[in-house]
């Protein structure tokens, strides 16, 4: 029986010894300084320190150690964050077949008489084209548009070009009476007209200055030199008629209206468009009458021959420029 106790008693202070041994064990790790504890970690192989300088060594994930923190950062200046730039708007470039244009507007009137015409026109001048009669521009300075070709300042004139609208009327009753483009101060495309009511008037097509279906020879084969221009609208002589020398000089200029020659039409000399003859032709298609010459002049500007006009031709004389469509 005694044995047996003092037995028991030396079990009891075998397995005390362990447990004091294992809380002392205990208490000695959770005290040591973290940066010891990798160390000792380390050297029991249990952690892999991450290597900076080794661009494959990515630690245990992805660069991150054991703590799941990247490494502290040598560089101790703070990035600034990337200012937010706003992208600059383009502004709309104004350009109408190749050339810079501004747009401008002019009113006149007022209530159901007003009148508005927008349109645009070139920043710079360019020439005009010399074989065509109407030149369309713009007065800065008087603010109004002009059909001439009687062009003195070029800084105060210019030349519409672009995009061109009449509106006549205010409010809910403002109808739009025309409308088309211009090329160099010449009507370009196609052209409408409409009245009051807004019906379709008329519809012509231009190609620069003049009619889309106008019949045009040249003098060379670069076509730069015009020699005739006959005019055609819808299959029929209609307009200005324009026939130059090889030099450049106008030799013959009229007015056709279904298929007729009408008004007056006047021949030149090759010599600074001196007048050679002036023949006087019906004032309308619909008239028989056989023309007959009004005046006759030499080279130098002596009159050959000159006939009086007749008394039912002179309340009418008629104006160069397209005829008005019925």
């Amino acid at each position: 029986m005694i044995r047996l106790v003092l037995a028991f008693l030396i079990i009891c202070s075998v397995l005390g010894e362990v447990q004091a041994q294992f809380w002392k064990r205990k208490n000695k790790t959770s005290s040591v300084d973290p940066t010891e504890q990798e160390l000792l970690e380390e050297q029991q192989g249990l952690v892999k320190k991450y290597n900076p300088d080794n661009p494959d060594d990515l630690g245990e994930v992805g660069g991150l150690n054991y703590k799941g923190k990247k490494p502290p950062s040598l560089d101790l200046e703070k990035k600034k964050p990337e200012e937010f730039k706003r992208k600059k708007k383009k502004k709309k470039k104004r350009v109408y077949l190749g050339y810079k244009t501004k747009r401008g507007f002019t009113k006149a009137g007022t209530g159901k008489k007003q009148v508005i015409e927008t349109f645009s026109y070139l920043k710079k001048w360019e020439e005009p084209d010399p074989f065509v009669k109407d030149i369309y521009w713009y007065s800065l300075l008087k603010r109004k548009i002009f059909n001439t070709r009687n062009i003195k300042d070029t800084k105060d004139a210019k030349l519409l070009h672009g995009f061109y609208k009449k509106e006549a009327g205010k409010g809910l009753l403002k109808t739009v009476v025309e409308e088309g483009y211009y090329f160099k101060g010449t009507k370009h495309g196609r052209w409408v007209t409409h009245d009051a009511n807004d019906i379709l008037k008329d519809k012509v097509y231009y190609h620069k200055g003049h009619f889309q279906e106008s019949e045009i020879s040249y003098w060379d084969v670069e076509r730069t030199r015009i020699k005739e221009v006959i005019p055609i609208v819808y299959g029929k002589k209609t307009g200005d008629y324009f026939r130059f020398f090889e030099s450049g000089n106008l030799a013959e200029i009229g007015r056709y209206d279904e298929d007729a020659r009408i008004g007056r039409w006047y021949e030149y000399y090759d010599i600074r468009n001196k007048r050679k003859k002036e023949i006087k032709y019906p004032d309308t298609p619909f008239e028989k009458e056989e023309p007959y010459v009004l005046k006759e002049w030499d080279e130098k500007g002596g009159i050959l021959q000159e006939n009086k006009l007749k008394e039912k031709d002179k309340a009418s004389r008629p104006k160069l420029g397209a005829p008005k469509r019925r």
